[in-house]
């Protein structure tokens, strides 16, 4: 093994993180997540503007919102993840959270599309560095029989992240423009990241920065244990597949929305409001659901964490896309309330079961490891891809060309409960105690 490498007998010694000082740690990477998805999604609601005023293809769009964000974000997101594994998480997740809160603020100042996309990647930047270690902290914080409710917590962020930033965001943008409105929704992080550095808690006793000139040797080292893990193995691809699905359709349904239905955006909140309300009252009973299943089925198989998985996405397809299909709004926030509950039903499981087959020293190495995978593909090609397959098809469908695009990624689901599923066989062999 190589000499840089953090193990979990060779990991820095650790100091428990109970009581309040637990809660008020759990309570600022919830914000995290917050502003991470608020800043992240932001963009998807302010699409259809800055596709007018720089008179983009939905080709250029997929540009600006997959790779621009997605390769950086990957990419740095393994050197970041290296120092998460030994270093001073507090202080990583403190200046990250700063870094794309500012960047977000500079979007709004872009004075054209080579100035936006720059901006963009530096909010990649930022946000690589705040996941991995978070997960980390997280596994520090709470044993394996109490790891997965507090999942739950933090994966209600992107929940609330995406509240956020489909009723702030759209009404913001129908009054002030959305200039103004990236501006606005970048200022609140810039202060929780100052939050973080003084309150989050770093349960290492010594925490010391290691030899990145080691880096992908130490990569290779901390993934060769996983990788030869099947269950591993499956997890990843099932990750992907769901990551390519979510940014790659997910990430252009307001715009489909204000296409199919007609909206302008003045309008914009008429429809924006009641799809973030209606996703996040989903997501507020799917999570905490999500976490009380797995810690409860756990107990008894810890297959089950991948079954729910299988269960999500076979459940939830038929419905996403009578979603896409249907010609009616009201029936559209239906169909989109179930799918959404049923398909986050996923997240916590997901998580748990990877961790249970992740070395301790290694988790933010491999989380990292995972993310950049499943971005690279998911968040980078994904909306790429979709505004291909737009543009292609615009010619026989029309305005309709966007919903077409969407519904032929959805039939990656299945793909992706093929592997959670695969996933399931291994768990027993694979995980550690």
């Amino acid at each position: 093994m190589s000499e840089g490498v953090t193990t979990a007998s060779s990991a820095p010694a650790s100091l428990p993180v109970t009581g309040w000082a637990r809660r008020w740690a759990m309570v600022l990477i919830f914000l995290i997540a917050v502003v991470n998805y608020a800043d992240r999604w932001i963009f998807s609601v302010l699409i259809e503007p800055i596709k007018a005023e720089f008179g983009l293809s939905d080709t250029m769009v997929g540009l600006l919102t997959g790779p621009a964000f997605a390769i950086f974000y990957a990419l740095v997101g393994i050197p970041l993840a290296r120092i998460a594994d030994s270093w001073n998480r507090r202080v990583l997740i403190s200046a990250c959270v700063s870094l794309w809160s500012l960047m977000t603020v500079l979007c709004g100042m872009a004075g054209n599309v080579v100035q936006l996309f720059l901006f963009r990647v530096g909010v990649g930047v930022g946000e690589a560095g705040a996941t991995p270690p978070s997960h980390s902290l997280i596994a520090d914080y709470y044993p394996p029989a109490e790891r997965t409710g507090a999942l739950s917590v933090f994966n209600l962020g992107p929940v609330i992240g995406s509240l956020v930033a489909g009723i702030g965001g759209s009404v913001l943008v129908a009054l002030i423009g959305w200039r103004e409105t990236m501006i606005w929704m970048g200022l609140p992080g810039i202060v929780i990241g100052l939050l973080a550095y003084v309150f989050l808690k770093e349960p290492r006793r010594a925490p010391a920065m290691p030899d990145l000139s080691k880096l992908w040797p130490d990569m290779m080292s901390a993934l060769r244990p996983a990788m030869r893990k099947p269950a591993f193995v499956h997890l990843l691809i099932g990750f992907t597949l769901n990551g390519f699905l979510l940014y790659g359709a997910f990430i252009w349904t307001l715009p489909f929305a204000m296409r199919h239905y007609d909206i302008s955006v003045e309008e914009l909140p008429s429809i924006a409001v009641p799809m973030s309300l209606i996703q996040a009252a989903m997501g507020l009973i799917a999570i905490p659901l999500s976490g009380w299943l797995g810690n409860r089925l756990i107990r008894r198989d810890i297959r089950w964490l991948c079954w729910i998985c299988v269960a999500a996405l076979l459940v939830s397809f038929p419905f996403y896309l009578l979603k896409f299909s249907t010609d009616n709004f009201q029936h559209f926030l239906i169909l989109a309330g179930i799918a959404h509950l049923v398909l986050l039903l996923l997240a916590s499981p997901a998580y748990a079961a990877i961790h249970l087959v992740i070395d301790a020293g290694h988790r933010a190495m491999v989380m990292a490891f995972i993310l950049l995978v499943s971005n690279l593909v998911g968040m980078g090609a994904g909306p790429v891809l979709t505004g291909i397959l737009s543009d292609t098809l615009q010619p026989v469908f029309g305005e309709a060309s966007l919903q077409a695009a969407i519904i032929a990624l959805l039939f990656l689901m299945p793909w992706a409960a093929f592997h959670f599923y695969r996933a399931a066989r291994f768990m027993k062999s694979d995980a550690h105690a």
